[in-house]
């Protein structure tokens, strides 16, 4: 069975007030859309981008990847965008996980339990979480079964329904063949006059088939990002989570709150880092090391043992057993 994947790209993140690509802009090191294509590229063989504004910019970072394009000129929204990559999916068997590139904090945890519901008879999964105010959000309609019969987007929303606050976290697991079953009955008639990936689910909820809803284990998960502010609240957010997943394997940090490491960073065993410090690039650095307050490493390699007084280094390797006072 085929395990792919169709990340959401192609917008033009107007808000950013940027140059540079939404899904561009970096957060612990690396673009956000990296975050999300390595995360769901850990539980699918096959990730393929969804690009449109950008595109140029996006693959000169990323390479020449298989990616399929939106063409804005035949249409916008989601479900436009996955029917612009309906051909990645011909003749696949299996499912296809479905992501926005600007939603670099969703779990492989809930990428995997989407794939589980499909995997055991679901024709679609969707991740969701309940928001104290889901204004923006998508609600998620279910049944007294738990069964969901659909989503509606905020601008078509009744009165009685905005009072739903259980939001669509806009992450989906289909299988492939009920997907492309539906992609062929949505339309843009609608306040937005777009697609919306979500009819799809609709349409599958009243064809009888069983669409099932995973509530997000981490609030933090349904955080889109669409401002500054909104990528600044991500970053602190993954920075805890790099730092936590360094202390549980045996890195001391004295205020992690106030250490700055970056995504790919490798920490050895025994190492004791102190405020203030900052861990960028590909830097690794050796067990049993000591940096102290105002060290700054970008893409340094730090034998073992080492004892860092405030250093800067960049590109360089310190052999093990070394200590370096303020430079």
């Amino acid at each position: 069975m085929d395990s792919m994947a169709l990340v959401l790209a192609a917008g033009e993140g107007q808000r950013m007030r940027s140059d540079t690509p939404k899904t561009l802009h970096p957060l612990c090191g690396k673009p956000m859309l990296c975050h999300v294509m390595d995360t769901v590229g850990g539980v699918c063989k096959q990730v393929t981008p969804i690009l449109g504004h950008g595109k140029d910019q996006i693959l000169a970072r990323l390479g020449d990847i298989p990616h399929a394009i939106q063409d804005f000129s035949t249409g916008k929204g989601t479900g436009h965008a996955v029917i612009s990559a309906a051909h990645v999916l011909k003749d696949k068997k299996g499912a296809v996980i479905i992501t926005a590139g600007d939603m670099p904090l969703v779990t492989d945890t809930s990428y995997r339990s989407l794939a589980q519901c499909v995997r055991e008879g679901a024709a679609a999964a969707l991740l969701y979480d309940i928001v104290d105010d889901p204004f923006g959000y998508g609600r998620v309609i279910i049944d007294r079964q738990g069964r969901v019969t659909g989503i509606v987007e905020q601008k078509d929303l009744t009165e009685q329904q905005k009072g739903i606050r259980a939001a669509n976290a806009s992450v989906y697991c289909f299988d492939i063949d009920a997907l492309l079953w539906s992609l062929p009955q949505l339309t843009n008639h609608n306040a937005a006059n777009e697609y919306y990936l979500t009819d799809a689910i609709g349409a599958l909820a009243r064809a009888g088939y069983t669409v099932t809803a995973v509530q997000a284990q981490d609030h933090n998960e349904v955080r889109g990002i669409n401002t500054r502010i909104q990528l600044e609240e991500a970053t602190r957010v993954l920075r805890s989570r790099i730092n936590r997943e360094h202390m549980l394997s045996g890195v001391t940090m004295i205020d992690p709150r106030n250490t700055y490491v970056d995504a790919d960073v490798k920490i050895g065993y025994d190492t004791t880092v102190y405020p203030g410090v900052v861990l960028e690039g590909e830097t690794t650095v050796g067990p049993r090391c000591t940096l102290y307050p105002g060290c700054h490493l970008r893409d340094a390699h730090i034998g073992s043992d080492c004892v860092l007084y405030g250093a800067f280094i960049a590109n360089k390797m310190i052999p093990d057993g070394t200590t370096l006072e303020r430079s």
